[in-house]
């Protein structure tokens, strides 16, 4: 996100470029539990709770506040979330499309946030996968 910043002082136009360089990016943390089924290593398991977080790549320290509204695909929605990480369980096996929309405010634009930034990442949920091996008893 590039922003421009525009000075005036004493009616002469100085124009200073800030390049701010806020980045956002999702982490998403599941917990260790539930195996999956073979080949669904990046998938996430049905019926367990995932964390999901809007970390910034903020070099020069501008943000003042975010707000962020979370559409997980199955129907759930949090509009206006000040907290930027987000606990969400799925309970039915598919294909799932995450939408994240993101508003920055910065110490520069004072209340104004920047043009929201969005992030969709496509989520693959399936069912626990539980393996036992049968052990003779009549040995």
């Amino acid at each position: 996100m590039m922003c421009d910043v525009k000075l005036f002082q004493n009616n002469v136009d100085c124009v200073l470029l800030f390049l701010a360089n806020v980045q956002p990016y999702l982490e998403i943390k599941t917990s260790a539990g539930p195996k999956l089924p073979p080949g669904y290593s990046n998938a996430i398991a049905k019926n367990s709770p995932v964390t999901f977080e809007v970390k910034f790549k903020d070099p020069f320290e501008v943000i003042t506040g975010v707000s962020v509204d979370w559409k997980f695909g199955d129907g759930a929605s949090v509009i206006g979330r000040k907290n930027t990480s987000i606990v969400h369980m799925y309970d039915e096996e598919g294909c799932y499309k995450l939408w994240v929309t993101i508003r920055v405010n910065t110490k520069y634009f004072g209340k104004k946030p920047l043009n929201p930034i969005v992030i969709f990442k496509t989520l693959y949920v399936k069912g626990l996968y539980i393996s036992f091996t049968c052990i003779n008893s009549n040995v």
